[in-house]
C-alpha cells in the first residue's frame, strides 16, 4: 500500500508513542517515532517528514524546542498533542504556528481526522503551487530575514494582540517603495451584524468565537498604525460579496470587509 505521507511522532510516554505509531500506520501513514526531543531533531534532519506530531513536556528538549527547530530550520508543519491546556501553553502553541493542538486524553479515532486535515492543507498548498516557483513555509514573521517587493497579510491583523507592532514587523520585510496589502474587517454596527453575529451564529459559516468585534480595525486606525510603521495608504477598497454572482468584488463600501494597499516610504 502506498504511504499517505510521513509523520514524525514524538512522545516520552512509550505507551502513547506505541499507540500513536500503530494507529497512524494502520491509517496508511509512514511513521517515524522518538521518545525525546534530541532524537526527534536528528530524525527530522535525516528523514524530512511531511508532518510532526509533538508532545510538549518532555525531559531535555521540549516539544516547543523541537517545534522551534522545525519551523526555523526545516520549515516543516507540526501539531501538538498534550495534556496541558492552560493559557500560557495555548499562547505558546499559537505563537509557534502549530497547524493543530489536540488535548489529551484522545484516542486514535480523534487524532487521525486531525492529521488528515493537516495533510489536506499541505496537499492543497502543493497543488496550488503547481509548476510555479512558490515556496510555502510554516513559520512566523519574526523568522524571516529577507526583504520583498510585495507582502500580503490577508484576514490576519484583526486577530493579533498588537496591530501596530504587527505592522512594524511587516515593515522590515518590505523593500523601500514596496507594497503591503492588508485585508481586514471594519469595526461598525454592520460588521457586528454581518461578520460576527450573522457569519458565526446565524449562518454558521465560521466557528463561534472566530472573531472578536472589538478587535476589528477601522480604516482610520489602520492608516495611523501604518503611518507609525513607515507606510502611507496608497489605495483602499471595500470587499463586497455579490449574492447574484456568488463572488467577492471590489467596491466603495468599506463598512464590513476592506483591503488597503500600503506603500513603504523610502528612508523609513
Amino acid at each position: 500500500m502506498t504511504s499517505r505521507g510521513t509523520i514524525l511522532v514524538v512522545d516520552d510516554n512509550r505507551l502513547v508513542l506505541a499507540t500513536l505509531t500503530d494507529g497512524l500506520t494502520r491509517a496508511g501513514y509512514h511513521v517515524i517515532d522518538a521518545d525525546n526531543g534530541d532524537d526527534a531533531i536528528l530524525l527530522a534532519r535525516e528523514h524530512r517528514p511531511d508532518l510532526a506530531l509533538l508532545d510538549i513536556r518532555m525531559e531535555g528538549k521540549s516539544g516547543f524546542d523541537v517545534a522551534q527547530y522545525l519551523r526555523s530550520q526545516q520549515r516543516m508543519p507540526f501539531m501538538f498533542l498534550s495534556a496541558f491546556s492552560d493559557e500560557d501553553t495555548v499562547a505558546q502553541v499559537k505563537a509557534l504556528g502549530a497547524v493543530a493542538y489536540l488535548v489529551k486524553p484522545l484516542d486514535i479515532r480523534q487524532i487521525v481526522p486531525a492529521v488528515e486535515a493537516a495533510f489536506a492543507d499541505i496537499d492543497a498548498a502543493r497543488a496550488h503551487a503547481g509548476d510555479l516557483p512558490i515556496e510555502y513555509r510554516v513559520g512566523a514573521v519574526e523568522d524571516l530575514n529577507e526583504a520583498f517587493p510585495v507582502v500580503t497579510a490577508l484576514e490576519v491583523i484583526e486577530h493579533v494582540a498588537d496591530p501596530a507592532a504587527f505592522l512594524r514587523l511587516l515593515a522590515r520585510l518590505i523593500e523601500p517603495g514596496g507594497l503591503l496589502f492588508v485585508s481586514t474587517l471594519n469595526r461598525t454596527l454592520r460588521s457586528l451584524a454581518v461578520a460576527k453575529l450573522g457569519a458565526e451564529y446565524v449562518l454558521r459559516l465560521l466557528p463561534v468565537g472566530t472573531h472578536k468585534w472589538r478587535q476589528f480595525i477601522t480604516p482610520a486606525e489602520l492608516g495611523a498604525y501604518g503611518k507609525a510603521a513607515g507606510f502611507r495608504v496608497a489605495d483602499i477598497s471595500g470587499v463586497l460579496f455579490d449574492v447574484q454572482s456568488w463572488q467577492w468584488q471590489a467596491g466603495a463600501d468599506l463598512a464590513v470587509n476592506y483591503i488597503a494597499m500600503l506603500e513603504r516610504r523610502a528612508g523609513s
